[in-house]
């Protein structure tokens, strides 16, 4: 018995001896996993499972001005890398934000178990500050923007704006048209660049560069004379009524200022304060003085024997006007002065559909006087006061 269990002993430590490899070996274990800390976290976007979702992230990465950003793709139909590319593309270059903002996106995309992650990083060639300043407007709020903006000596304006028919020729014009319509406020006719950044559904960003030739410290000081200058001169007529203003007015002109045909430039502060200007500076300190009496008029841009130049119509009692006040000072008040569009057309050039038709009665000619349709002026020598 005893030899039994000393066999039976023996043989169990020379089988464990012979096994003892296999404790040497590695080993593996299983149990379940807990993905939940692998899941999309859900974060501004959430999980993006669609184009138009991605497009929606990366715009408004670009809005919020953010350089950097995870975006998270669970169940995505398509192929992330390729639709990635894609959107980073269409945002820089077919939309008007990311075509005025951005220089370049880049990213990088992993996998993590069950979805992907892409790093986005954004590297922008203008500022927050920037992107705040855009102004977005309608078309028909154009002008006042840009008065608004030089009349206070801004050097940049963005404006955002939808349309289908401004262009960067068209929207430079509009910006001159705009200054030409408040010389009361404008001491300096800027050089002007445009830029146009464009985007799908219409939609424009327009940036504007205005060069004064002036630091910012002169040009309000010559705005301000130039307020002071205007308000003077229509202190020096007493008549309110549009015919009376309309003739007093270049009498005035007549005695602050001199015509200079070879100055070619110039705005009503060339003509109020410094006593000399082109037909533009004139015809500009002629319709601040009709403006600050409450006379409707604009500054007309044409041609006169095909060279560029400048006059003004008035309206009086719901007609209107032509007014070569330069031709009125220089060669006398007979001269282009209330004429119709008739009467204009054999030496002026204008564009008919930006100015209103001038089809009224005839006011005056020279020594002949007549009344107005139903407000004839009180003073007899009105004339007179044109300078001769």
């Amino acid at each position: 018995m005893k030899r039994a269990i000393l066999i039976l002993f023996a043989a169990a430590v020379a089988l464990l001896a012979g096994c003892s490899s296999l404790l040497e070996k590695e080993y593996f274990t299983t149990s379940d996993y807990d993905l939940s800390e692998e899941q999309p976290p859900v974060g501004d976007f959430g999980a993006i499972e669609s184009y138009s979702e991605l497009m929606d992230a990366l715009n408004s990465l670009i809005a919020s001005h953010s350089e950097t950003a995870q975006l998270q793709f669970s169940g995505y139909a398509g192929s992330i890398s390729d639709d990635l590319a894609e959107a980073c593309w269409q945002v820089k270059s077919a939309t008007a934000l990311g075509a005025y903002m951005v220089d370049y996106i880049s990213y990088d995309i992993s996998r993590i178990v069950s979805y992907y992650r892409a790093t986005v990083y954004i590297n922008y060639t203008r500022s927050e500050e920037e992107m705040d300043a855009i102004r977005t407007i309608g078309a028909d709020k154009i002008a006042d923007t840009v008065v608004e903006a030089v009349s206070s000596g801004a050097e940049k304006l963005a404006i955002q704006i939808y349309t289908s028919s401004i262009d960067v020729e068209l929207m430079a014009e509009r910006v001159r048209d705009a200054l030409l319509e408040s010389p009361g406020e404008v001491a300096v006719m800027p050089q002007v660049e445009v830029e146009v950044y464009s985007g799908s559904n219409n939609r424009h960003i327009f940036d504007l560069s205005f060069d004064y030739g002036v630091d910012s410290a002169e040009l309000s000081s010559m705005s301000a004379r130039l307020k002071s200058s205007v308000e003077s001169a229509a202190g020096r007529i007493s008549q309110d009524d549009a015919y009376s203003v309309s003739v007093l007015a270049a009498g005035v002109i007549g005695s602050l200022s001199s015509y200079d045909a070879d100055y070619d430039g110039g705005t009503a502060y060339d003509a109020l304060v410094l006593g000399r200007g082109g037909s533009r500076a004139l015809s500009m300190a002629y319709s601040a003085i009709c403006s600050a009496k409450g006379i409707e008029n604009m500054v007309v841009s044409g041609l006169r024997d095909n060279v560029e130049h400048y006059w003004v119509l008035v309206r009086i009692n719901d007609c209107w006007y032509h007014i070569d006040v330069t031709e009125a000072m220089h060669l006398g008040s007979g001269t282009v002065f209330l004429f119709t569009d008739s009467e204009m057309a054999s030496e002026y050039r204008w564009d008919e559909l930006k100015y209103p038709a001038c089809e009224g009665p005839s006011l005056y000619r020279g020594a002949e006087e007549t009344a107005p349709p139903s407000a004839a002026p009180s003073e007899q020598p009105i004339e007179e006061e044109i300078i001769n």
